[in-house]
């Protein structure tokens, strides 16, 4: 990935609490073998090992999954969502078009409260919408159902499908190039607010009516108003939800809109860190395997290589990135073929970030990660930082119940 893993520190910004017990490890190295790694409270048997390693679906953390267009209709992007509170069931199973017709009033009447607040995730590159699965799950939690909670898969990666051009998996269209595949920042920013607009239209479709007269009292003009919008994006995703908040206008509060843009939460990624890390980044994607046998065997190696330390996560994350060809699982999305785009994603974050002019929050696995320009801000209070203790890179995945604890208290002071 372009941003490495770094160890977490200490340092003058607000941390998250109540670190968790870390999760078994599997391995001392990317050559040691999974069963050689079962903890010592489980069971040996090569069966528990498996069922440790069972990847694990997207309905079991999402209630529904549907797809949204961009802005062109060749664009076709995977949305996975659920709403706030404890879940009762899961509402479906079935892939939702953006254009279903089921309004907020039906939601009302099934129990649901109207949609006030949509949080949508942005993920990493070569990442899934399913690296959010966790981290929401534990914050739906800290939420009502007035609050859609979206994660959705980037171009080239995931469920989501692009003009065929554009495809950039290695394993199954060897042809393809990589000069043909456009993620560069501005692209990925007009996809995030393409599939906003589009999720919040979905989740926000009904109509409230006016009098006889055409006046609207105090309740019919809230209801009318439109949805709050947080943005939330990891690495290559949080460059991408941060160019495309300041693309959404300086008027954030505007009634006109489609909705009312209140915050952005960029997850580790920071513009000095991010460049300097750019140096040895193709060096460790060449180290990544080319293929696996199994998703089992990609579970172990995200959790064995540092990918992720989480076990839970690796099971619903891992298994969304690969994709069976001639017989072996490779890569959804080649993320080396992204390399143009690298330097483009964080040149002039930090500054651009430091001007949003809604809410802003930087969660970080370590101070180190801030450069001059964010340091300098940081100690200003022009923005709010959350530390993560024991998380590497992929802070939601490693530590899902802090980051929701973060992205909750946030979602609470400027989104509700």
């Amino acid at each position: 990935m372009p941003h490495p893993n770094l160890s977490a520190g200490s340092g003058p910004a607000s941390r998250a609490t109540a670190t968790p017990p870390p999760p078994p490890r599997f391995g001392a190295s990317e050559d040691a073998d999974v069963r050689d790694r079962s903890t010592a409270d489980a069971s040996t048997s090569e069966r528990a090992v498996a069922a440790a390693l069972e990847p694990v679906a997207w309905d079991a953390y999402f209630d529904e999954k549907l797809d949204v267009r961009g802005e062109s209709d060749a664009d076709v992007f995977r949305v996975y969502a659920r709403r706030g509170g404890e879940r009762v069931g899961r509402r479906s199973d079935r892939l939702h078009d953006a254009t279903a017709t089921e309004t907020d009033a039906s939601r009302r009447a099934a129990g649901e409260k109207r949609t006030e607040t949509v949080v949508l995730f942005a993920h990493g590159c070569a990442y899934t919408a399913l690296s959010w699965a966790t981290t929401i799950a534990n914050l739906a939690t800290r939420l009502d159902s007035s609050v859609v909670l979206a994660a959705f898969d980037a171009r080239h990666h995931g469920a989501t499908r692009v003009s065929p051009r554009e495809k950039i998996n290695d394993g199954v269209d060897d042809e393809t190039s990589g000069d043909d595949v456009d993620v560069s920042a501005e692209r990925l920013a007009r996809d995030v607010a393409s599939v906003a607009r589009a999720v919040v239209g979905h989740f926000s479709r009904s109509q409230t009516g006016t009098k006889e007269n055409g006046s609207m009292d105090s309740e019919e003009r809230n209801r009318n108003r439109p949805p709050k919008l947080v943005l939330v994006g990891h690495s290559m995703g949080g460059a991408a939800v941060a160019r495309a908040a300041a693309t959404m206008g300086d008027d954030v509060n505007s009634a006109t809109r489609d909705f009312d843009l209140r915050g952005v939460v960029v997850v580790d990624v920071v513009e000095g860190s991010a460049m300097a890390a750019l140096r040895d980044a193709e060096a460790s994607l060449a180290r990544r395997p080319s293929s696996f046998a199994t998703p089992t065997d990609a579970v172990a190696w995200f959790v064995r290589s540092g990918l992720t330390t989480n076990l839970e996560s690796a099971r619903v994350s891992a298994p969304s990135q690969i994709v069976l060809s001639n017989d072996r699982f490779v890569w959804i999305a080649d993320a080396r073929r992204t390399a143009p785009h690298w330097r483009g994603w964080f040149e002039g974050l930090s500054r651009l970030f430091l001007s949003l002019k809604c809410a802003k929050l930087l969660m970080l696995a370590d101070t180190d990660r801030l450069d001059t320009e964010l340091t300098i801000a940081q100690m200003q209070g022009k923005f709010q930082t959350v530390l993560v203790p024991n998380a590497t890179h992929a802070v939601h995945e490693d530590q899902p119940s802090l980051a929701a604890d973060a992205v909750a208290g946030f979602v609470a002071r400027y989104a509700r």
